[in-house]
């Protein structure tokens, strides 16, 4: 295992985890012609399990984490010179949601050691991955990526629907209460002229019902065909 110090970023893998989102090749693409040593993980059902993949095929012990519907920003290289990198912490990069102006972690790339996630108990549930797996969360204040998560009808619903369902329900770990819920009224009422944006609202306004209502059943968010039933079910009622 690598030590904690400062350590080249060159040595870092990248590792694109996509799933079914509809511009996840094209986004691949671009990444793997500006970065050639960077790896894709396709296909892998449930987050955590996509994570354990991820660590498997990353040859070094800390590695980078893309999203598949992420667009990394022109002037970002994966440089973490300015980062002393500790096993225990995850590193959380900023990314830009053009759907409301918010930069936060949803989508962002991250930064994880194997020791994290690798070998885990697979009864072990998680409601949001990243805040939970270290014992350090640490906000790198650089805007590394745009999310473009609103594709199709289903993906801009299911990606609002799970985010504002975890701000709603207060769950995640080390928040800043004024914080989250300010996001969660950009997300639920701030809205802009994107592809799909009634359906982010929808999903947005859904999702927040569901986490302050339902709380303890959270852990349905990682789980990709109860998020398709629980779409059409909405939406039998409510096509906009």
């Amino acid at each position: 295992m690598q030590s904690d110090s400062r350590i080249d970023s060159k040595s870092l893998d990248i590792v694109f985890i996509s799933y079914d989102e509809s511009n996840s090749d094209k986004n691949w693409l671009e990444l793997k012609a500006r970065f050639p040593r960077a790896k894709r993980v396709h296909g892998v059902k449930g987050i955590k399990q996509a994570h354990q993949k991820a660590a498997e095929t990353s040859h070094s012990d800390f590695f980078f984490v893309v999203d598949g519907d992420n667009r990394i920003r022109p002037d970002f290289n994966f440089e973490v010179a300015d980062l002393d990198l500790k096993k225990d912490s995850i590193y959380v990069y900023r990314c830009v949601n053009p759907a409301n102006g918010l930069s936060y972690g949803f989508g962002a790339v991250k930064i994880y050691n194997k020791s994290l996630i690798a070998g885990r108990d697979p009864k072990e549930k998680y409601v949001d991955l990243a805040t939970t797996v270290a014992t350090n969360y640490r906000i790198v204040s650089i805007k590394a990526s745009e999310t473009y998560f609103f594709n199709t009808e289903k993906e801009a619903w299911r990606g609002a629907f799970r985010e504002c369902a975890k701000l709603a329900a207060g769950i995640i770990a080390r928040q800043n209460d004024k914080e989250t819920q300010e996001r969660l009224d950009q997300w639920c009422v701030g809205v802009r002229d994107v592809p799909n944006k009634e359906w982010i609202l929808m999903g947005a306004r859904q999702g927040r019902d569901f986490g302050k209502n339902y709380p303890d059943q959270l852990s349905h968010l990682n789980d990709f065909n109860w998020l398709d039933r629980k779409f059409d079910e909405f939406t039998k009622t409510s096509r906009v």
